[in-house]
């Protein structure tokens, strides 16, 4: 009689570091190949159309088609960062359980780059510590919401696996709340 197999787990972390390191040799070669695109372009499409606001012909073809992208988002989590933190500090007994969603946010901004530098906020302490947290589930679920529009409209794969990733663990810090 044969013993069943003991099954394995696999973290949400491993697997999503598989799937990074996946997508990122998919099309790895020593020598660049001159049919293909130029870097950070999908395959199949050479030029691009101007995103919303921008006025001017698509990025360079050496320019990363996603720069732009990445600094909107690096300044909207560093938003989200600030308000976070400045809540936290006015509101002295919810700091535990706004201090995960703020490292959430640093984390996720190391991850493109780091924080950038936003206006300083100033936290009136509310009395009714629903009202806040509240406040701040709004503000996440919006974060959480333009992630996922962000992890759509990225041209690189791996950048919008990396901010659907963030739209989740933001989900999951909103659970919190």
């Amino acid at each position: 009689m044969s013993r069943p197999r003991p099954t394995t787990r696999t973290s949400r972390r491993a697997a999503l570091g598989l799937g990074l390191v996946v997508l990122g040799g998919a099309g790895c070669s020593s020598e660049p190949d001159a049919s293909a695109p130029p870097i950070g372009t999908p395959m199949g499409r050479r030029s691009q159309a101007p995103r919303a606001g921008q006025g001017g012909p698509g990025p360079s073809p050496t320019a990363d088609p996603d720069t732009e992208l990445v600094a909107l988002v690096l300044t909207e989590i560093s938003r989200a960062h600030a308000q976070v933190k400045a809540n936290r500090r006015a509101h002295r007994p919810l700091a535990g359980q706004l201090r995960s969603l703020e490292r959430l946010h640093a984390r996720h901004a190391a991850e493109l780059g780091g924080l950038v530098e936003v206006p300083a906020l100033t936290i009136a302490a509310e009395p009714k510590q629903e009202r806040v947290l509240a406040r701040l589930g709004r503000l996440e679920n919006r974060l959480q919401q333009q992630l996922v529009r962000d992890s759509v409209e990225a041209d690189s794969g791996a950048l919008a696996l990396l901010l659907a990733s963030m739209a989740a663990g933001v989900a999951q810090e909103r659970a919190f709340l």
